[in-house]
């Protein structure tokens, strides 16, 4: 229970400080999805598997406040909470040079009979759009491999876009 105040009060000042900010760096958008998993890994517990892919030198690149933390819950809503066995949730972050490339991806089918209304999704990509320019793209697909079917979120947010840069170059 005392973790799971800190959590809530660690998320919480983060929304209020990260919310006034149009950029953050990809840390600090990451130590909120972190804290934001370490609380809903309570109510998961063993259901809940969380697999990282984040190349060291993306984490100095910008973007806008709760992107990543968007598509996480996205993920746990659709991917892990309606499965009794709960579900795996891949986070990546990449940079090809030219671009920030971030994904989550988490098992299951998209559904355009969802009871969602995609408004997360649809904010997340008029943020993007505002403040990186028409470079940068969330995209949502669904991918069948031999190992199943997923549901992929990808962000690319160019490294120059709108006169964002990272802060290492």
């Amino acid at each position: 229970p005392r973790e799971a105040i800190t959590l809530l009060a660690d998320l919480l000042r983060a929304s209020l400080t990260m919310g006034q900010q149009k950029t953050i760096t990809l840390a600090q958008e990451l130590e909120t999805v972190r804290n934001y998993l370490a609380l809903e890994q309570m109510r998961f517990e063993e259901r809940l598997r969380v697999h990282y892919a984040v190349k060291p030198e993306t984490c100095t690149h910008v973007l806008p406040p709760f992107i990543l933390q968007t598509l996480v819950e996205n993920a746990l809503k659709f991917g892990v909470a309606p499965y009794e066995q709960g579900g795996d949730v891949y986070i990546t972050a990449d940079d090809d040079g030219r671009a920030l490339l971030l994904s989550v991806r988490n098992r299951g089918a998209l559904n355009v009979a969802s009871s969602s209304t995609g408004l997360g999704l649809k904010n997340a990509r008029s943020r993007l759009q505002l403040l990186c320019g028409a470079g940068a793209s969330l995209a949502l697909s669904q991918e069948t491999s031999s190992d199943g079917t997923w549901v992929v979120a990808r962000v690319t947010i160019p490294i120059k876009a709108a006169g964002l840069s990272s802060k290492h170059s």
